[in-house]
């Protein structure tokens, strides 16, 4: 069992079994503890030249639909190396997006690992492009500790013909500050 984690710090040089095991004893989230904020995240267990090419920072929305009730989100592209600021990639003044995701719970899903008890970003019910391969992705999410929302774990599968294979890509999410831009509003 993996004990004494506060921060992205404490979980940056964990071995990819060591990740998996996090996220096994990790707890349920409620919907609507993460409705409403942005949160920092941190990829996880990449290749440092995935890393570099990629990102290793990005912020993640959640955000309740008023018209349908439903939670729904985002991740946008940030300025990689400015700390703790979250520093929109921008296109006409907007942030950039990219994986949208609509969050259910991960019981309705077969998941290869037992985190069923967990929340699942499902990439597929997202607003993408038709040929965007996110919509092949699903991320199942939950809380590092106990009754907080504030830091999260999660891991990528990609969905082939329903069946979950698991990427190397894990992340960790901390809560940022409120959502204060809507893509399309």
């Amino acid at each position: 069992m993996i004990t004494s984690i506060e921060s992205v710090a404490d979980v940056l040089s964990l071995k990819k079994q060591d990740l998996k095991q996090l996220l096994v004893q990790s707890h349920p989230i409620e919907m609507d503890a993460l409705a409403g904020y942005v949160y920092k995240g941190t990829s996880l267990g990449m290749p440092a030249w995935v890393d570099k090419i990629a990102w290793k920072t990005f912020a993640k929305t959640f955000y309740k639909d008023p018209q349908s009730g439903a939670l729904r989100g985002w991740n946008i592209k940030l300025k990689q190396g400015t700390g703790d600021a979250l520093e929109p990639l921008t296109s006409r003044g907007k942030p950039k997006t990219f994986g949208h995701y609509k969050v259910c719970q991960g019981k309705d899903y077969k998941m290869p690992v037992p985190c069923q008890h967990g929340l699942m970003l499902d990439y597929s019910l997202g607003k993408n492009p038709s040929l965007d391969p996110a919509r092949f992705i699903r991320d199942p999410l939950l809380s590092i500790q106990p009754g907080n929302a504030d830091f999260l774990i999660g891991w990528s599968y990609v969905d082939v013909r329903g069946r979950l294979l698991g990427t190397p890509s894990f992340f960790v999410l901390e809560r940022h500050s409120p959502i204060d831009f809507v893509p399309g509003s």
